[in-house]
């Protein structure tokens, strides 16, 4: 009788054990596939970049810098944001030029690109580091002399996507 008890309060206790590992397990990856928002600001106002190879900023000031890779699923769900962006460019009615700068090798860059039919400017094969930037999606707004004005990290929420628009759109109130 007392060999049962002792069997069923291991048992108990492994159950319990387990329930909770499987808790932390389920809390942290939901913290890692959580989007981040605004707050989550890798490049600092203020910072100096260098231009990717072939671009220069001062020929396009200021630039809005997307900083995306294919298979990057926040970047895939920003997509039509991205895409009303690139119609505002093309439009004229943007304060900023778009510049799409991938890790991806430029073969399967360029099939991301136009099978998600985003057409702006890209630049293949530069490591996000380069650019200051922790993560994929990242939005940089940098000025004329290279100097960041401004910076997204992660899928924005609706009100993120309002304040990008607030910056970049010819005609809203600038902020920052």
């Amino acid at each position: 009788m007392l060999r049962k008890d002792i069997l069923e309060v291991a048992a108990n206790v492994i159950v319990v054990v387990a329930g909770i590992v499987f808790l932390g397990t389920w809390v942290a990856n939901r913290q890692s596939t959580r989007p981040r928002t605004t707050a989550n600001v890798t490049v600092a106002p203020g910072t100096q970049l260098a231009p990717p190879p072939g671009y220069s900023w001062e020929g396009h000031a200021p630039t809005l810098v997307l900083v995306l890779r294919q298979g990057c699923h926040f970047c895939k769900e920003s997509l039509p944001f991205y895409k009303s962006l690139a119609e505002l460019e093309h439009s004229g009615r943007l304060n900023a030029h778009l510049l799409a700068v991938l890790s991806d090798q430029e073969a399967e860059g360029r099939v991301f690109m136009t099978n998600e039919g985003l057409e702006i400017q890209s630049i293949f094969g530069v490591n996000p580091s380069t650019l200051r930037a922790a993560g994929t999606p990242t939005l940089v707004l940098i000025d004329g002399h290279g100097k960041v004005l401004q910076s997204w990290v992660g899928k924005l929420d609706a009100g993120g996507e309002a304040e990008v628009k607030r910056v970049v759109v010819k005609g809203t109130n600038r902020s920052g």
